[in-house]
């Protein structure tokens, strides 16, 4: 018997892969495989839909549609890795078709370059986890439909073995009956022959126990050939149930296999991935060290920023302070214009004054020289007068030292002749009384002492006094040698 036309009865078509959810499931998947085969740039996976489990492949028309595209240098794992051609849409793949179809792959690459975001590693990271997450999920649901299938496929097997049973033993039943059919066939003719051959006699109890038996064989044929043509009907049917089940095997353990092949792509694909994820695990920590590393930066900068407004802010306050001076500056420019204005005013009015004075200093010079002729004179009288009184004094403290002394040799002398002594025995008992009592002389040294301290007292007020009066002297004559210089 030919096999139906629906090939897949558990999905009620004809391609078990009609829905949307299913052809999405099957792009993902596709996605998955081109984006973690091994091997550089579009050589790693020639065509997506070999590596398609066969519950997860797509139409033709979506398949003829697919290619395999090299992932650039700013595209991240987020981004699709098949793509749909000019080809697969139109359906014509013409010189000028395919210059269309490179031109545009171009532009959308390059739109793809450009849109593409810079996706943080932790996205990235949190992206596979979620799809290691789908992939489990999928083999767990792969390797239950697998489970299923094999509980199927046993069940199956055993209604296959008891129908082979029945089928053998409604094969023996139907040869025995084939072989009491012919039996009863031959003496059945045998009977008829002696019929025909001998008389018949009316009364033979034997003869129609032969006749009772014929029929009973009779109706034992008819019913046995009703049981054949039941078991050859029930046979057929048999047959035609074990070839659908033949079929939905064979189909089931197709699925089967490619049940275990996708598990096995999957299982592939999730050590893929947790090798891929270690690497952006390893490429996180690299990442978190470079953060700190910008962290610890970020902070110096703060600091920085900190040191900085504050150095702003006093340059802010000396600013303020500069703009206070720059303003009192300007007060006092604007007071030292009017000053200028004052002081060309001053000069103007020193000029007139000077051409007064001038004519002033002239009759003030000649009084001027006058003057100081009078007082040269007085200085040198002055002068003079000094050095008679220095010589005065000189003259003065001789003369009373000699009469000091004359006095003294005359007390000697008067006391040699009181006493009756020469001078010479007196001056030694004047230098023991002096041993002796050294306290007699004090009164006489106190006095003399007391007289010298009187004298150079009055000397030196005599000198102060004439020293003064040579200062204002002095003064007097430099007061009046300016003006004549500057006449001059």
């Amino acid at each position: 018997t030919p096999p139906p036309q629906n090939q897949y009865p558990w999905t009620g078509s004809s391609c078990p892969h009609q829905t949307s959810s299913q052809q999405d499931m099957a792009a993902l998947y596709a996605q998955l495989i081109v984006m973690t085969a091994p091997g550089p740039g579009p050589h790693r996976v020639t065509h997506a839909q070999e590596y398609l489990p066969h519950t997860l492949s797509l139409p033709h028309s979506t398949k003829s549609s697919l290619r395999v595209i090299k992932p650039g240098p700013d595209q991240t794992l987020n981004q699709p890795s098949i793509q749909q051609t000019d080809g697969g849409r139109r359906g014509g793949r013409g010189p000028t078709g395919a210059r269309r179809a490179c031109t545009w792959r171009k532009r959308r690459k390059m739109n793809q370059a450009e849109a593409a975001p810079v996706v943080p590693v932790k996205r990235r990271a949190e992206s596979l986890q979620r799809r290691v997450d789908t992939l489990q999920h999928a083999q767990r649901q792969a390797s239950h439909t697998t489970r299923e299938l094999r509980q199927a496929n046993r069940s199956t097997a055993a209604r296959l073995d008891s129908l082979g049973d029945r089928l053998g033993s409604s094969k023996q039943l139907t040869q025995k009956l084939t072989c009491d059919l012919a039996g009863v066939e031959l003496q059945k003719k045998v009977l008829e022959m002696e019929l025909e051959q001998g008389p018949t006699a009316p009364n033979n109890p034997g003869l129609q126990a032969l006749e009772a038996e014929v029929k009973q064989l009779q109706a034992k044929l008819k019913s046995g050939s009703a049981e054949v043509s039941r078991q050859a009907s029930a046979i057929k049917a048999l047959r035609s149930q074990l070839q659908e089940k033949e079929d939905k095997l064979a189909m089931l353990q197709d699925r089967a296999s490619h049940s275990e092949r996708d598990v096995v792509m999957k299982r592939q694909l999730v050590e893929d991935l947790r090798t891929r994820l270690k690497v952006l695990q390893d490429g996180e920590k690299s990442h978190r060290g470079q953060v700190e590393e910008l962290e610890r930066k970020v902070r110096s900068q703060s600091e920085e920023a900190t040191n900085r407004k504050a150095f702003l802010e006093s340059l802010k306050r000396r600013l303020s302070v500069a703009t206070s001076e720059k303003s009192q500056h300007e007060a006092s420019e604007r007071l030292l214009g009017t000053l200028q204005g004052q002081v060309g005013a001053g000069q103007r009015s020193l000029a007139q004054l000077e051409q007064t004075a001038t004519s002033q200093m002239e009759g003030l010079a000649q009084q001027s020289s006058q003057a100081l002729d009078v007082l040269q004179r007085r200085l040198g009288l002055a002068s003079s007068q000094t050095e008679q009184l220095h010589a005065f004094v000189k003259a003065l403290a001789g003369e009373m030292l000699r009469d000091v002394q004359e006095s003294v040799i005359r007390a000697k002398s008067i006391a040699a002749s009181i006493l009756n002594m020469s001078e010479r025995d007196l001056a030694d008992m004047l230098d023991g009384d002096q041993d002796t009592e050294p306290s007699a002389e004090m009164p006489d040294q106190d006095w003399l002492q007391h007289l010298h301290h009187i004298l150079k007292q009055k000397l030196m007020e005599a000198v102060r006094v004439k020293m003064k009066e040579r200062k204002v002297l002095t003064e007097e004559l430099a007061a009046l040698a300016v003006p004549v210089s500057e006449n001059d």
